[in-house]
């Protein structure tokens, strides 16, 4: 079961990589501490969208969201460092105002 869901992952990322458009990274992600532990761990199996949905939708739980992509959906552990840098980047990045709140 274990290695369907890291097929499906491998795949998804694959055809996004092919497919999609690209986005300006540093539009979305500005650059701030933490940015390259996010983007390697957060960005290797989600799209940028999602997490402009979070914002938009007022996503604050950062320490619940790392901790359901540990639990349930296999992300790995983090060493402590690296779980304060992204935490923080994305405490950072959900507080950001999107082009439609300014």
């Amino acid at each position: 079961m274990r290695f369907v869901f890291l097929a499906a992952i491998f795949i998804s990322a694959l055809l996004s990589y092919f497919f999609w458009p690209k986005a300006n990274l540093d539009a979305i992600f500005p650059v701030a501490n933490g940015r390259e532990a996010f983007l390697s761990r957060c960005g290797s199996c989600h799209s940028p969208e999602l997490f402009l949905f979070y914002r938009e939708q007022g996503r604050k739980d950062v320490a619940g969201l790392l901790l359901t992509m540990q639990k349930l959906y296999g992300m790995g552990a983090l060493n402590p460092e690296e779980e304060k840098d992204i935490q923080g980047y994305l405490k950072f990045l959900l507080t950001l105002k999107t082009n439609d709140q300014q």
